[in-house]
């Protein structure tokens, strides 16, 4: 879907070397190994990316080195987009379509970097008026597909209000951390 969207598919390849790897600089010839595409196209990429305001550069030695540029007010709905285009996370849209009752599901930055520092750290939120057992199914099916148990927290609408509004350590590890709203908006988070 993105290459259709993005004209080129270095581009594309250049936004998710940026965007799922944050805090790394790249020098062009770096670039050029890691996605193995012709130093031509790199160049003309990182300067368009330049001139959009994603990336910024920075003379490093003699090396000119590029890096996300953090005040640019796109980053999120980008790395949102370029996640959301991975087979895994297909998959689990895919499912979350097939039950109708979820208002919102938040993908946590745990699912993405597969950490969990606390007991209580979670992949998926789903917000609805969900009886667990009709989740249960499509999930274990979902599970299989993407050969990884996810570890995901079923909630009530009403409890999702009474939690924000007491500032619920779990909401709140949530909301202060990477996510991806899967369905729904960032609205229903507020």
């Amino acid at each position: 879907m993105l290459n259709k969207l993005f004209i080129s598919k270095v581009r594309v390849k250049m936004l998710k070397q940026y965007l799922f790897n944050p805090g790394t600089e790249y020098h062009v010839r770096g670039l050029v190994r890691e996605m193995k595409e012709e130093i031509n196209a790199v160049r003309r990429e990182l300067g368009n990316l330049e001139e959009a305001g994603i990336l910024k550069s920075q003379k490093r030695g003699n090396k000119l080195v590029y890096s996300l540029d953090p005040s640019c007010p796109i980053l999120n709905e980008l790395t949102s987009m370029l996640y959301k285009d991975r087979d895994d996370i297909k998959e689990i849209m895919k499912t979350l379509r097939k039950i109708q009752v979820i208002g919102l599901a938040v993908l946590t930055k745990n699912y993405l970097t597969g950490e969990y520092p606390n007991s209580y750290d979670i992949d998926l939120l789903l917000v609805g008026d969900i009886e667990p057992e009709a989740v249960l199914h499509d999930f274990k099916k979902l599970e299989e597909k993407l050969e990884k148990s996810l570890r995901y927290s079923l909630m009530k609408k009403s409890d999702l209000e009474f939690q924000l509004k007491k500032r619920d350590v779990f909401i709140q590890n949530i909301l202060q951390n990477d996510h991806i709203i899967l369905k729904g908006s960032e609205k229903d988070l507020a």
